[in-house]
């Protein structure tokens, strides 16, 4: 099942045959559809396909199989912000950094959090989260967190109504 899932990352992101892909994914998950590996390759590759949906299901089967990777539950938190599905997006960033505080992303995992709380309307939880990631960001990323907390600082433009 390994050399099936590298062959077809091979295809995928080398020779850019996606028939070729199809093909080895469909093999292993024929094989071993238990390998929880295979299916965070398929949403890997569903996401950059843009196929939002698609992706979370495979990262949600993935899960399933092996519910303590939190670079997954990373992925499917990304997936639901980009769906708008903020509350979903809370639940799964949380979950990986419930799983592991202390990782090397663990500043991008609050960032994301801050800004889901945000899209969610829930502002003093986006920042918080806000201040986490840029107190565990690295040095090259503080700004980035310093302007997104900038950012949510600002009041929301207020929309004139003519009578």
């Amino acid at each position: 099942v390994i050399l099936w899932n590298e062959w077809a990352r091979l295809y995928h992101w080398m020779a850019r045959d996606e028939e070729a892909f199809q093909r080895c994914i469909d093999r292993s998950l024929e094989l071993d559809p238990g390998f929880d590996q295979t299916w965070l390759l398929l949403g890997d590759v569903r996401a950059e396909r843009g196929d939002l949906e698609g992706a979370a299901a495979a990262y949600r089967m993935g899960l399933e199989l092996n519910p303590t990777q939190p670079i997954v539950w990373n992925a499917l938190g990304r997936i639901h912000l980009q769906l708008e599905q903020n509350q979903e997006a809370i639940e799964a960033f949380s979950y990986a950094l419930e799983l592991n505080p202390t990782a090397a992303e663990a500043w991008d995992w609050h960032r994301m959090l801050a800004i889901a709380y945000y899209q969610e309307g829930s502002l003093e939880q986006a920042l918080l989260e806000a201040q986490w990631a840029l107190q565990l960001a690295p040095e090259d990323q503080q700004p980035l967190v310093a302007q997104l907390l900038q950012q949510m600082q600002q009041p929301f433009p207020v929309e004139e109504t003519t009578p």
